[in-house]
């Protein structure tokens, strides 16, 4: 266990954070985490969302032809669990009482191992809510050869990986890890997705022709049950689930109607972006939805900057003490808005109905862990302490068919 010191620190520190600070914090610089609708209402040992997806069948313009036909409606309810997250940190005795004054720190130590913390465990959850519920941070290139070097597959998916970051692989993005345990990474390549690890990756690590799958060590569903909440691909998933195919989603196979139970996809990759972006309304409005939250990955928000040119549109919206830009574009039932968010995988985007959406938690997402009234833990065979900040909680969606998964132009 590695734990802040004196000798590793420049820079001693104070005291933890208010809760409203932890808040102001979480939401910076992550647009889908700040606007999704909360609720600090999981309590118990589970939650139902209940879905109707077909209306009662009794319907003809004949009386008998209805009468004969009758039929009730059809709905489903998927049965949410929590998913979970940590963010540990260790301070030692003396680098605390070293900083205690301002004459002896020259930032707050502590209140920095606060702020990293809730920033790793931050990056963690709004990561999450983009992903499938699998814990998988990108994939690697097909025929990745041997050495310490990883290529991803995805450059855009560099921003999930940090140096001293311990991870693991597999062939698939539930299956058994490989063999050969976790590697450290030791340098990362921001431009290229080019990620150094601390020993030799070979055929016990990467299997040459598949494009295996990258996790944090700890994060993997290989196990069967998801631990980390399961956010947009999960409920929006890029491929429809197929009749006789095993989708399971939180107990419901979702196979008898995809778009209702499943959302809709759009592949935008031959348009350019004003018309895959026009194609892909009028999808959703046949369904229903009345979209109001576009979000891109940054290269992709660019793109639809250059598109629009002159014609562009914008406006600032604020979630509290924070805000974000947003490009205006006018659908058929009214305004959306375009937000870029670095934690939105490149070249797949979202288009969403936000009030079908909302992350329930149990209590504060994310949280300091002191339910016992201590901020910090003593560690019993060391002069140090210990703290801890977590979430519980899981993203629910009421209406999969107002919301779009979509494939843009690479």
């Amino acid at each position: 266990m590695t734990v802040t010191t004196v000798a590793n620190t420049a820079y001693p520190l104070r005291t933890l954070w208010p809760q409203d600070r932890i808040e102001s914090e979480t939401y910076d610089d992550n647009p889908f985490l700040a606007f999704v609708p909360k609720a600090e209402d999981f309590v118990g040992e589970n939650m139902y969302i209940a879905l109707r997806y077909t209306d009662v069948q009794g319907r003809s313009a004949t009386f008998a032809t209805a009468q004969a036909n009758k039929a009730p409606h059809k709905g489903v309810r998927f049965l949410l669990t929590r998913g979970h997250d940590y963010a540990l940190f260790g301070i030692d005795h003396e680098t605390i009482l070293a900083g205690k004054s301002n004459k002896g720190a020259l930032i707050k130590t502590l209140d920095t191992e606060v702020s990293s913390a809730l920033n790793a465990l931050t990056n963690s959850l709004a990561a999450v809510l983009y992903g499938d519920g699998s814990g998988a941070r990108g994939t690697v290139v097909a025929d990745p050869g041997t050495g310490t070097t990883i290529q991803l597959e995805n450059i855009g998916d560099i921003v999930n990986f940090q140096v001293g970051m311990n991870i693991v692989v597999a062939a698939t993005r539930t299956g058994a890890l490989r063999a050969g345990g976790a590697r450290t990474i030791s340098a990362v390549d921001r431009d290229s997705g080019l990620i150094t690890v601390s020993a030799a990756v070979d055929a016990a690590i990467l299997s040459t022709g598949a494009r295996d799958f990258i996790f944090a060590e700890g994060d993997a569903r290989n196990t069967g049950a998801a631990i980390l909440p399961t956010g947009l691909l999960g409920w929006l998933p890029a491929t429809a689930p197929a009749v006789g195919g095993g989708d399971s989603h939180f107990g419901v196979d979702r196979s008898p109607d995809p778009v209702a139970l499943a959302g809709l996809r759009c592949d935008e990759s031959a348009l350019n972006p004003e018309e895959g972006l026009a194609t892909m309304l009028s999808r959703l409005d046949r369904e229903g939805g009345r979209p109001s939250h576009i979000f891109r990955n940054p290269i992709n928000y660019k793109d639809i900057l250059l598109a629009l040119g002159t014609k562009v549109e914008t406006e600032y919206m604020a979630v509290g003490e924070i805000g974000f830009e947003a490009i205006k574009v006018h659908g058929p039932k009214g305004l959306v808005r375009i937000f870029s968010d670095r934690n939105c995988p490149q070249n797949t985007g979202f288009t969403l109905t936000m009030k079908s959406w909302k992350f329930h938690s149990l209590e504060k997402a994310p949280m300091v862990i002191e339910a016992d009234d201590q901020k910090l833990l003593r560690d019993a065979a060391a002069d140090s302490f210990e703290g801890r900040m977590a979430y519980y909680g899981q993203l629910a969606c009421t209406a999969p068919a107002w919301n779009v998964n979509e494939v843009l132009p690479s």
